[in-house]
């Protein structure tokens, strides 16, 4: 047997084992990803190269002065570069965009009349105003009357002291979205959305004198910013709280009433939807259940609520009762 093997020749096996080992690179070379086609690229490259001539002003000399066709060429940001649009459009773009959220300026008139006699009447004015313009303001400072005469008092002005029934000296309304957020979490999760984008709109109104020779006073607007940094339309304006939850004082007690006689929650919410101009929510119903709720129970104790029960007993005829205090 020793001696049949050693009749075979050699390079019969060693080739075969030589072919499987050169073999292996090959295989594993057909695997791997196909080199670039650079015949597409070119393609590609020529087709935007003959969008960016097409961008081109038609009095310039696109090879001279924007170079399009060397594309070895460095542009410094003010000239046109491949690829990309105008510089300007950019920079405003993205100074009117902050995150995902495009901050839109809204400017409106200013309120017709600066004047007014009273508080109530002011009041009265500047709820029509919102209403009939879209905003929403609120009250974010106020000084009261004495203030005001201890300042004239120290300061020895020469302006008159107003008289203590106007209560209020001024008052300072604020758009709803005035004011910079304050975060108050520790980061684990940032707030998405805020209300307080600093709304410079605002309304400055105080009581002076209006007439010297009959010494009248009244309150006058003497400061007012009706520019928002934000949309003002009337679909904002309706999904604010503070409309769609200003139920009337009518429907307000029918709502009382439905709530003690332990009325849904969806039955109270179609009895204001259909008698007032109020769009709510059901949150917001539940909510004002709980305020009125609140009102009732919280306004006199247990103890006040059994006196009175009794005095009402004792006060039909023939009944009889007796209130003993416990002395500690």
């Amino acid at each position: 047997m020793f001696h049949e093997r050693s009749n075979h020749n050699p390079s019969q096996v060693y080739p075969t084992i030589r072919t499987a080992y050169t073999r292996i690179p090959q295989l594993k070379t057909t695997h791997s990803r196909p080199a670039p086609d650079r015949r597409k690229q070119c393609a590609t490259t020529e087709k935007v190269r003959s969008s960016a001539r097409k961008r081109l002003p038609p009095e310039s000399d696109s090879d001279s002065e924007y170079n399009v066709d060397d594309e070895n060429s460095v542009s410094d940001g003010s000239e046109f570069t491949l690829g990309t649009t105008s510089s300007s459009t950019e920079q405003s773009d993205k100074s009117n965009r902050e995150g995902d959220f495009v901050r839109q300026h809204s400017t409106l008139p200013v309120p017709d009349r600066t004047e007014f006699e009273s508080w109530e009447a002011f009041d009265t004015y500047i709820r029509s105003y919102q209403s009939e313009t879209c905003q929403v303001f609120r009250l974010r400072t106020n000084k009261k009357v004495g203030e005001r005469n201890t300042i004239i008092e120290r300061t020895g002005s020469k302006s008159p002291p107003i008289p203590e029934t106007w209560v209020w000296y001024a008052k300072t309304l604020v758009c709803t979205h005035a004011g910079k957020f304050k975060s108050r979490g520790k980061g684990k999760r940032a707030r998405q959305e805020s209300r307080s984008i600093e709304c410079p709109a605002q309304i400055n109104v105080c009581v002076r004198e209006v007439d010297k020779t009959a010494r009248r006073f009244g309150v006058c607007i003497t400061k007012m910013k009706t520019s928002h940094n934000h949309l003002v339309d009337s679909t904002t304006y309706q999904h604010y709280p503070v409309i769609r939850t200003a139920v009337g004082d009518s429907v307000l007690q029918t709502v009382g009433a439905l709530q003690k006689a332990g009325a849904g929650k969806k039955n109270i919410l179609q009895f204001i939807t259909e008698n007032s101009d109020c769009t709510p929510t059901i949150r917001d119903v539940h909510n004002l259940v709980r305020k009125l709720k609140a009102r009732t129970t919280q306004s006199t104790t247990s103890a006040q609520r059994l006196k009175a029960w009794v005095i009402d007993f004792c006060g039909e005829h023939g009944n009889v009762g007796r209130i003993f205090v416990e002395a500690r």
